[in-house]
């Protein structure tokens, strides 16, 4: 409900509806205020009773102030160890914590929780034969009769256009290209239809280092968000 209040709030004011658009950024504020004064722990930057589901919704629906960020992600990060680096959670955590732990740069990390082969993980439903997405993360009794047809598990796959290749959607005419260079891969490579036309990236490792290259319709504003020393080459069509 917060993120729809919020985001209520930002349709309703790009509409001209300013009396409607106040009124949902007041509801918006209202609830956060509650969440943060019944369950946020400010001496910790905590929340709820301190899982990784409680911690990923937080940062990634803005429950925590700025300044608190930082601390919340590193409990975060703590709370994945002290889990062997497992997913903790079902498809309600699903659609945010592996973006939540990419806020402050621990991408790796998400990879790693997403593509390792022991239970709970994507990779353990790969690599058991799974080409759907069930209900909920089981091990060697998988054989319950469980739906194959939960989309909610699949936002990971946002993670990896976002994060992974880098293509972030900021409005229908504003991206941001900023990839996050994993180890265990030499490329990446996403796109998205756009109302002006296609925007794609792709990055890869070269004998000369990381080299990117960006599709952009015109009249797309691409923001490049990149370390110094990667190479880019934009096009515009």
């Amino acid at each position: 409900i917060l993120r729809s209040t919020k985001k209520a709030a930002e349709m309703l004011q790009a509409i001209g509806y300013r009396h409607q658009a106040a009124f949902a950024r007041g509801i918006y504020r209202d609830m956060r205020e509650t969440v943060r004064r019944m369950y946020l722990d400010p001496e910790t930057c905590l929340l709820g009773e301190a899982s990784l589901t409680a911690q990923g919704l937080g940062l990634y629906y803005g429950v925590f102030e700025p300044s608190e960020e930082p601390r919340a992600h590193a409990e975060m990060v703590r709370l994945v160890h002290e889990n062997n680096d497992n997913i903790a959670g079902g498809f309600v955590s699903m659609h945010c914590i592996f973006h939540a732990l990419s806020m402050y740069g621990a991408d790796e990390l998400a990879y790693k929780m997403i593509t390792k082969p022991e239970y709970p993980s994507y990779g353990f439903w790969l690599d058991h034969g799974e080409t759907a997405l069930p209900e909920a993360f089981q091990g060697e009794e998988r054989q319950y009769a469980i739906s194959h047809n939960h989309h909610f598990m699949g936002d990971f796959i946002r993670w990896f256009m976002c994060s992974v290749a880098g293509l972030r959607i900021l409005s229908h005419n504003r991206v941001e290209i900023k990839p996050a260079f994993l180890s265990a891969l030499d490329h990446a490579e996403a796109y998205h239809d756009l109302p002006l036309g296609r925007v794609s990236v792709r990055w890869e490792r070269t004998d000369k280092g990381l080299s990117v290259s960006v599709t952009v319709p015109h009249g797309v504003t691409c923001k490049l968000s990149l370390p110094t020393d990667v190479a880019c080459k934009v096009k515009k069509v």
